[in-house]
């Protein structure tokens, strides 16, 4: 009896060992991962998708076609005269059956500069055109990074449609500019909280008024602040559910964005990596 009772004992303990390394062993992948997805992620900086050339459009010399496009088409102004593309190529699957949407083209570009001036201006015209085809320009984010922007997705045109000013960040981050303040949206069921506190307190408001929904008392601070040298400090909102379902508004001050809350339109959709 007393070499079962030590038996069972000397298990308990060797599955309590083993139970410890398998959830440092998670730890540790979960970290890595965060890791690879940040690295790949960086290493898709300058690279940009093209979507809507037909297929074979661009002939044998992808890289050259894309350069003249670019150069031709968009007219870009911040464009160095060294512009160069350093890779092009159709998205690696099979090509499509007639009738079916063509293959994206994927753009990796020298310039970071260029990059941004590309997607800038793509995002300012209001139509790209190559041969009748409408043309879309995106930044080539990991799967992991778009499938969380597409939760996001239904989100952004409810927003358009009530005229109020956001900004989807990277790398799936909401901003929702509204009544004199700034809210950030980590995740979807956030922005439904909001949305439904913001129609509770204004029903039946017009869409286009541009309101936001009331904070707790006691929590009337200013959007804008003075600072000690004399300029202005926004004052952010991170919207938050609780664990109890209930939903907090945490201000937090910050220095950034103060020129492009100036110049962002209404209901824009800004991309800022």
């Amino acid at each position: 009896m007393k070499v079962a009772e030590g038996s069972i004992a000397e298990l308990q303990s060797e599955v309590g060992t083993l139970r410890s390394q398998v959830a440092q062993a998670t730890s540790t992948v979960g970290r890595l991962e965060e890791r690879l997805g940040d690295a790949e992620g960086r290493s898709r900086r300058n690279n940009i998708r093209l979507l809507g050339f037909w297929e074979r459009a661009e002939g044998l010399a992808v890289e050259s076609f894309v350069e003249s496009w670019i150069k031709d088409v968009l007219q870009l102004v911040g464009l160095c005269r060294m512009f160069v593309v350093e890779h092009a190529h159709r998205a690696l699957v099979a090509p499509p059956q007639p009738g079916a949407p063509p293959r994206a083209i994927f753009t990796r570009l020298l310039n970071y500069k260029e990059w941004d001036c590309i997607l800038r201006t793509a995002r300012e015209s209001a139509r790209v055109i190559y041969e009748n085809c409408k043309i879309s320009i995106y930044p080539d984010y990991t799967n992991k990074v778009q499938n969380s922007r597409k939760g996001f997705m239904e989100f952004k045109a409810k927003l358009r449609a009530m005229n109020i000013r956001f900004m989807l960040l990277y790398p799936a981050h909401l901003k929702v500019l509204s009544g004199g303040k700034s809210y950030f949206f980590e995740r979807p069921e956030e922005v439904w909280r909001w949305l439904e506190m913001w129609d509770k307190v204004a029903p039946g408001r017009p869409e286009g008024s541009g309101g936001a929904p009331r904070r707790a008392s006691g929590s009337g601070s200013p959007a804008w602040r003075s600072h000690g040298s004399g300029r202005l400090v926004e004052t952010f909102h991170r919207v938050e559910i609780q664990r109890d379902g209930t939903m907090a508004v945490v201000p937090v001050d910050s220095d950034r964005g103060t020129v492009l809350e100036c110049n962002l339109e209404v209901g824009g959709d800004a991309e800022i990596t």
